[in-house]
């Protein structure tokens, strides 16, 4: 099953925090690839990205996937 990150809510975040993208990646502990992979819709980012987003925004899993 292939699942569409939203975006627009980490860009919020990001904005609401006053972070750029690699504040962002490194309070997630993840790697700028992995953003790029979110930003362009890859279906390569591994659920251990997820998680980390999850845990370092508040957002929920199902709060930033699309089906």
């Amino acid at each position: 099953m292939k699942f569409r990150f939203k975006v627009e809510l980490l860009n919020e975040f990001m904005d609401r925090n006053g972070m750029t993208e690699e504040e962002f990646c490194r309070a997630c502990g993840i790697l700028m690839e992995d953003l790029e992979m979110i930003y362009n819709n890859v279906n390569a980012v591994e659920l251990p990205v997820f998680v980390n987003i999850c845990n370092a925004t508040g957002f929920s899993l199902e709060q930033l996937v699309e089906r």
